[in-house]
């Protein structure tokens, strides 16, 4: 899975004319992502010693920015990413807002770990799941957000 990623990553980088995947700005929000995929990537480096995997560049709009500066935004009760692209949104700031479906980030965790008991025990693939086909639908605004408040910020 770290090896399918990080290729896909590495494609990103040289469309964007970029020399490799450590040079690419992994944007998120909290340090939960950095933190949760440090620890697989460190599990995963551990049963694979043979890989050499790049460093990456880990950068948290939220601490970094949002709370560093601080950036406030009316109607944004939180800090949460949904609370401030959410009103981000109703100020006509940004143009991407989620649909129904997944509450946030824990919930989508929590599916994808459904997900994967699932496909165990069917025997199919991960991708072959509803529940991570609508988890992905969900990361991908997250993504879409986050450069839009980026974008907007600049």
């Amino acid at each position: 899975m770290v090896d399918g990623w990080l290729a896909h990553l590495e494609a990103l980088a040289g469309a964007a004319g970029l020399r490799s995947a450590s040079d690419v700005r992994l944007v998120h929000w909290s340090p939960a992502e950095e933190s949760n995929f440090e620890k697989a990537y460190e599990s995963a480096r551990s049963r694979h010693p043979d890989r050499h995997w790049p460093p990456l560049q880990w950068y948290d709009l939220l601490n970094r920015v949002f709370r560093a500066e601080p950036v406030v935004v009316r109607g944004a009760f939180s800090f949460s990413l949904k609370q401030v692209a959410r009103a981000m949104h109703a100020a006509g700031l940004i143009e991407t807002e989620w649909g129904e479906g997944l509450a946030d980030g824990a919930g989508a965790m929590a599916g994808a770990w459904a997900a994967a008991a699932e496909s165990r025990a069917r025997g199919r693939g991960l991708r072959e799941s509803p529940i991570m086909s609508e988890i992905a639908r969900y990361n991908e605004v997250d993504c879409r957000v986050m450069a839009e408040i980026l974008e907007y910020l600049r």
